[in-house]
C-alpha cells in the first residue's frame, strides 16, 4: 500500500496533478470573490475519483509482487466499485448555469476542467488495470474488460446521479440497491430512460477512452482497441 501511495504522489502523474491543481485554483478564487461554496462539490468527487487509481496501482504492485489471490480480487473488486466515481464528475456539467456576478463561461470551464480530471483519473486506472488483463490472458481480453467496465461505470454514474445512490452503499445498505438494481433487469420496458442513458454515456466514455489510449496519452499504447490480440 505504501509503495501505491508513492507511486500515485509520484512525477509520473505530474501533468494530471497540474491539471487538478488549475480546477482548485479556479474553485478558490470563485470562492474568494463571491463567497459562495458553489463548485465544492468538485473536490469531494475528485478525491473519490482518485481512489480508483490508488486501487489500480495498489492491485499492480500486489500482482508484481506475486501477492495472494484473493487479495488481488479483493482489490479489483474495490477498484470496479470506485471506478464510476471517476466518470461521475462528468455530469456535474448538470449545474452549469448563470450565477450572478460569475459569468457563465468561468463556471463553464471550471465544471468541465473537473469533469476533465475525474476522466484521466478514471482513464489511467483503467489503463493500469487493462494493462494487467492482458498480461494475465491477452489484449482481446483486456480490451473487453475495458468495454465491460465501463458500461458498468455508465449504470453505476445512472445509480449515482438519478436514484442517489453511493459506492458505500454496497456495504451499508446491500438489500434496498439490489432491489432497484433487480427491477431494472426484470423490467427493462420501465426503464428505457436508463438503458439509453447508460448505452449513450458509457459509449461515448468508450470512445474517448480508446481515442486517447491511441493517442498513448495514458501511456499504454499496446491497450487500444485496434492492437493485434497478443499472447503473454
Amino acid at each position: 500500500m505504501i509503495t501505491a501511495i508513492r507511486q500515485l504522489f509520484s512525477h509520473r502523474f505530474g501533468v494530471l496533478y497540474a491539471s487538478i491543481a488549475f480546477t482548485v485554483f479556479m474553485l478558490t478564487v470563485r470562492v474568494t470573490l463571491t463567497g459562495s461554496i458553489f463548485g465544492g462539490f468538485l473536490v469531494w468527487n475528485l478525491f473519490l475519483a482518485g481512489l480508483p487509481l490508488f486501487f489500480a496501482l495498489w492491485l499492480q504492485n500486489v500482482r508484481d509482487g506475486k501477492g495472494n489471490s484473493l487479495f488481488q480480487l479483493a482489490l479489483f473488486s474495490a477498484w470496479l466499485l470506485f471506478f464510476p466515481n471517476a466518470m461521475y464528475i462528468v455530469t456535474d456539467l448538470f449545474h452549469l448555469k448563470t450565477r450572478v456576478p460569475v459569468p457563465q463561461w468561468f463556471d463553464m470551464i471550471l465544471l468541465f476542467s473537473g469533469a476533465w480530471n475525474g476522466l484521466l483519473l478514471g482513464f489511467n486506472s483503467l489503463a493500469i488495470v487493462q494493462r494487467i488483463f492482458n498480461e494475465m490472458f491477452n489484449s482481446l481480453v483486456g480490451n473487453l474488460l475495458a468495454v465491460g467496465c465501463m458500461f458498468l461505470a455508465g449504470y453505476g454514474i445512472f445509480l449515482g446521479r438519478y436514484l442517489r445512490w453511493n459506492s458505500w452503499d454496497v456495504v451499508s445498505n446491500p438489500f434496498s440497491l439490489v432491489a432497484d438494481i433487480a427491477h431494472h433487469v426484470l423490467r427493462p420496458h420501465h426503464h428505457l430512460f436508463m438503458y439509453g442513458f447508460v448505452f449513450l454515456f458509457s459509449s461515448f466514455m468508450c470512445l474517448a477512452y480508446f481515442a486517447i489510449q491511441q493517442r498513448t496519452i495514458v501511456g499504454q499504447p499496446s491497450n487500444n482497441l485496434f492492437s493485434k490480440t497478443r499472447n503473454p
